[in-house]
């Protein structure tokens, strides 16, 4: 009897451990997806993030990609526009040569930008000096008070048969003046330039059938101070009137109206002539500054000069 009730106690505790098995299954079963709905849920969530997850990172991945490509791309593009870049478009103080030149040029003077002195240097320096001195400081006999602005540049390479050189007040060109010069020049003189402006210089070389065998491009200032004063073959102290600011607080313009020494009079230059207004004078009065009226205000007899003569200037009355 002792023996048969613990085998039946034996049986029972089988039982309850296979029950506990079995229930441990089915919960183990259940986390793995086959159980009720919330937990189903819980494990979709999960599997859903786990997949979000993957998507993301696979996301930031085709991201990092797409970033690489488009960094090449860029880095293309960048290379491509390098490569596009005009062969002509050499900085304004760097020499301009293409690999079809064949001659080296660069701009010695004035440099990139520069501010330039159309005057003698006691001029200059009595300008420079400011309000409040005294200009006897300064003054010494002179017939007048400009200086020519030297452009110079440096060549190298041969082949070249003549030189142009062009300075203009506009980056086109479109008002330029040109100037010929041989091939052995490094310089030329000019003279008459506005006050207080932007000016740009193209140098070209070319060979004796007219190819550009090398060219540069340079830019430099005039200065503000002071008036424009004129180079006009045969007289003196003539300078431009405009370049100023009025009492209506607007600047002159230039170019409109000059004053100067008499055109024709018994006064000698420093070097012996005698005044009086060149051939080239008149020309240059006429076709260039477009002069066409003359104003004197002497009377015929300070300036020996009739009305009824007429003015010297072509074109002018």
């Amino acid at each position: 009897m002792k023996k048969r009730s613990m085998f039946i106690k034996i049986c029972a505790l089988l039982s309850v451990l296979t029950i506990g098995v079995m229930t441990g299954c089915s919960a183990l079963e259940d986390m793995l997806g086959g159980g009720n709905s919330s937990v189903t849920s819980e494990n979709s969530e999960a599997s859903e993030t786990l997949e979000n997850s993957e998507t993301s990172e696979t996301s930031e991945t085709s991201e990092t990609s797409e970033t690489s490509e488009t960094s090449e791309t860029s880095e293309t593009s960048e290379t491509s526009e390098s490569s596009e870049t005009p062969e002509n478009s050499g900085t304004p103080d760097t020499p301009d040569t293409p690999a079809e030149y064949q001659v080296e040029l660069a701009v010695t003077s004035p440099m990139v930008g520069e501010e330039v002195y159309p005057y003698v240097d006691a001029v200059k320096e009595f300008l420079q000096a400011g309000e409040g001195v005294d200009v006897a400081d300064y003054y010494q006999k002179m017939d007048n008070a400009y200086a020519p602005i030297e452009i110079k540049w440096n060549l190298s390479g041969k082949g070249t048969r003549k030189i142009l050189v062009e300075y203009a007040t506009k980056a086109d060109y479109s008002d330029a003046i040109t100037v010929e010069v041989g091939a052995t020049k490094r310089a030329v003189e000019v003279y008459n330039l506005y006050k207080g402006t932007d000016y740009y210089v193209r140098i070209t070389a070319m060979g004796s059938d007219n190819t550009v065998l090398g060219k540069t491009e340079s830019t430099f200032k005039t200065t503000d101070l002071g008036p424009r004063v004129m180079n006009v073959e045969g007289i003196c102290n003539v300078r431009d009137i405009g370049g100023f600011e009025s009492s209506l607080g607007k600047t002159i313009k230039q170019g409109i109206a000059y004053r100067g020494g008499a055109l024709k009079g018994d006064s000698r230059l420093e070097n012996g002539d005698w005044l009086a207004l060149t051939d080239d004078g008149k020309k240059y009065m006429s076709e260039v500054m477009g002069i066409k009226s003359e104003l004197d205000l002497r009377t015929e007899s300070e300036s020996g000069i009739k009305l009824s003569d007429g003015s010297l200037i072509p074109g002018a009355r």
